[in-house]
């Protein structure tokens, strides 16, 4: 996760943080093995965000590498909406 601020006259505007999850060999039918590295990558960005939530507004951009119904349960969708796929 690569993670830096916007920020404006020292003031911290947003917070982004970029990454890019582990791909799936077949993405039509990913390996317990894959699914389980991105579930703990999201876990490590979850547990960078959560030390920042509430001071500044925060965007999670990248590849996930992740359909919506493997991302749909995911804890972090507490706390982020998922936003549109350009390109």
């Amino acid at each position: 996760v690569f993670s830096f601020d916007i920020v404006d006259k020292q003031k911290t505007l947003m917070k982004i943080h970029v990454t890019h999850l582990q791909h799936s060999d077949v993405p039509a039918v990913p390996t317990l093995e894959e699914i389980n590295a991105r579930e703990h990558q999201l876990g490590e960005i979850q547990a960078i965000a959560s030390r920042v939530a509430s001071k500044v507004p925060q965007i999670i951009t990248g590849d996930l590498n992740m359909d919506e119904d493997e991302f749909k349960y995911h804890p972090l969708l507490k706390e982020f909406s998922l936003g549109t796929v350009i390109g």
